[in-house]
């Protein structure tokens, strides 16, 4: 309740004549004007905790976009602030900042981060790996007709943690016309020709919301995505989240690793994809499974023919979200391989 009201009613803003660089605002003048930067928001939400009973207390940050080994030396160079609620013996952090991110959640780029608690049993900096937090995930349901050298497209997917608060960021104050042109600004950049005929969502208001996981339904068409060559159709599957070779690019020799929440956003995604072909047509041979595995990553394609549909089976999840520099050779490598798996060629006649 407490976090909801802040995040409802608090603005962020960080003004610099309006508020110290390291002294945050009195609770009570936050409250009256209903605007605070990163440390106001927080001493507020530990003061109202504390109000009611709730142990709570602030952490400095020093955010994971500034590197990985950063403070190594004394120093107040700390650029946020959130605040921990300990109830029932369980620790919950809260990043306030932001009026769309559900209670408990925090995007992959901040994990990693270096964090100070303020309180008097914690005096040690060390990386923000809170034990309770919300997942971060992304669930398709996707069915794929083809259509000569087109594929009608509709899905359902569901969008959770800091996914769920991309999706309210980018279209809950749009219109009902504007949220259709992003989505379609969005598709052009992977399918150049294309139509969208619908787009709609569920929880998107995070004030009216029943729930933190944003649903969004909508169907469109990919035009002109598949080529004839000797009598057969050539396509690649349209995986809503796959992922690309030239997405990683190493420029060697290097004196660091690699941080995988620049490359992945999420902790999970799931893809169940049903592919109708047409009448009379069927694959020239198999969709190829795939099943890779490392310290980073899990990643599966796996399919099943019913009829006159393949259904196909796409999983991703994050494990670990750095590699040290003495294995970037094998996991470009094997991002490459999970890359081409995505990319696959099919071919139907």
């Amino acid at each position: 309740m407490i976090y909801n009201y802040i995040i409802t009613n608090i603005a962020y803003s960080s003004v610099s004549f309006r508020q110290s660089g390291i002294i945050p605002q009195n609770p009570s003048t936050v409250i009256n004007t209903r605007i605070g930067d990163c440390k106001d928001v927080s001493t507020l939400f530990v003061s109202m905790c504390k109000e009611a009973g709730i142990t709570a207390t602030l952490a400095l940050a020093n955010t994971r976009d500034r590197g990985q080994h950063t403070l190594l030396l004394p120093s107040i160079e700390f650029n946020h602030c959130i605040a921990k609620s300990t109830i029932g013996g369980k620790d919950y952090w809260v990043e306030l900042t932001s009026g769309t991110l559900p209670f408990n959640t925090f995007s992959n780029t901040f994990l990693g981060s270096n964090i100070l608690e303020i309180s008097k049993t914690s005096t040690a900096l060390n990386k923000f790996n809170p034990g309770i937090r919300g997942r971060n995930m992304m669930a398709y349901k996707t069915e794929v007709k083809l259509e000569n050298a087109d594929m009608t497209v509709k899905e359902t997917n569901w969008n959770t943690g800091s996914m769920s608060s991309y999706i309210r960021s980018v279209f809950n104050d749009l219109s009902s016309a504007d949220q259709i042109k992003k989505m379609k600004e969005d598709l052009t950049g992977v399918y150049p020709e294309n139509e969208i005929y619908s787009l709609s969502f569920s929880n998107l208001n995070t004030s009216k919301s029943t729930s933190d996981t944003v649903g969004t339904a909508c169907s469109y068409k990919l035009l002109n995505v598949s080529k004839s060559v000797a009598g057969m159709s050539i396509f690649s599957i349209p995986w809503s989240n796959k992922s690309y070779a030239t997405a990683l690019q190493v420029i060697s020799p290097r004196k660091f690793g690699i941080d995988l929440t620049q490359l992945f956003g999420v902790d999970e995604s799931n893809q169940e994809l049903s592919l109708e072909l047409p009448t009379g047509k069927a694959m020239v041979q198999p969709f190829k499974a795939v099943q890779l595995s490392n310290d980073f990553v899990d990643f599966k394609l796996e399919s099943v023919q019913q009829g006159n549909k393949l259904v196909l089976k796409r999983s991703f999840a994050l494990k670990k979200d750095y590699v040290p520099l003495d294995k970037i050779d094998q996991f470009k490598a094997f991002y490459k391989e999970m890359a081409e798996a995505d990319d696959q060629q099919l071919a139907m006649k």
